[in-house]
């Protein structure tokens, strides 16, 4: 029977909803045409909004259950969220997915199962950080050639033009640059405020990494860059 209360038609329920209240079960009336059946009253109108409100409730908690997981590095618990109505690419507070979660806490085959899932690569948070960003700064070489290998964007810039190109070079993580400029991440490109990874690099006494990013084509008169490094901008540190 009709899952509407007081209905009466012969069909299949959607949903049972035996706790529904009854508005008026004289308003439900069936219209014949070649089409179907048109089916009007109030009572179906609360039957929409209750089923609606169900179905956010489900996927709002889906989404809570899939984010909590990932944090506790629990494959399981992820694979039992991805089954039900959840969105992978949920955006908490922050902006931060559950891809980049992974990223940031190192959990390599966390990511490897989100982008098997489908997991997008080159969403952005509200700083305009991707899963890239969070890996790169943090040195998780084997994240990071996973999302490269994905198709991952490696020169995206944040919202102060810095690449993490930029970051990793900035906190001498050499392997990481390596993979990065494998992927053609551009070597001179510079901020908003004309500042490159050479110059973040050199700022912080990164020998081995400027000698490096010479030696790979970095340029230390490149015309783009403006004027010197300033002392207080040391281009963003690795929010916590």
């Amino acid at each position: 029977m009709c899952c509407i209360p007081g209905c009466g038609y012969p069909v299949a329920p959607v949903t049972e909803l035996k706790d529904l209240p009854l508005v008026d079960s004289k308003l439900c009336y069936l219209l014949g045409s070649r089409t179907g059946l048109f089916m009007k009253s109030t009572t179906i109108t609360l039957a929409v909004i209750f089923l609606g409100a169900i179905a956010s409730l489900a996927v709002e908690s889906s989404n809570e259950a899939l984010l909590s997981a990932v944090k506790k590095n629990n494959l399981q618990e992820v694979q039992f969220a991805l089954s039900h109505p959840t969105n992978i690419d949920m955006q908490d507070t922050k902006g931060l997915t559950p891809l980049m979660w992974a990223s940031r806490m190192g959990h390599s085959e966390m990511v490897d199962l989100l982008l098997l899932k489908g997991a997008k690569v080159d969403v952005k948070d509200r700083d305009g950080w991707t899963a890239l960003f969070w890996s790169a700064v943090k040195n998780y070489t084997r994240i990071v050639n996973a999302l490269i290998a994905k198709g991952a964007e490696v020169n995206v810039k944040d919202v102060g033009g810095h690449s993490a190109l930029m970051y990793a070079a900035e906190y001498g993580h050499l392997e990481t640059v390596k993979l990065l400029l494998g992927a053609k991440a551009n070597i001179n490109e510079v901020n908003h405020e004309g500042h490159s990874a050479l110059m973040y690099s050199a700022f912080h006494g990164q020998t081995d990494m400027v000698v490096f990013l010479i030696s790979n084509g970095a340029n230390p008169n490149d015309p783009k860059k403006q004027g010197t490094l300033d002392p207080v901008d040391v281009g963003g540190k690795p929010r916590k």
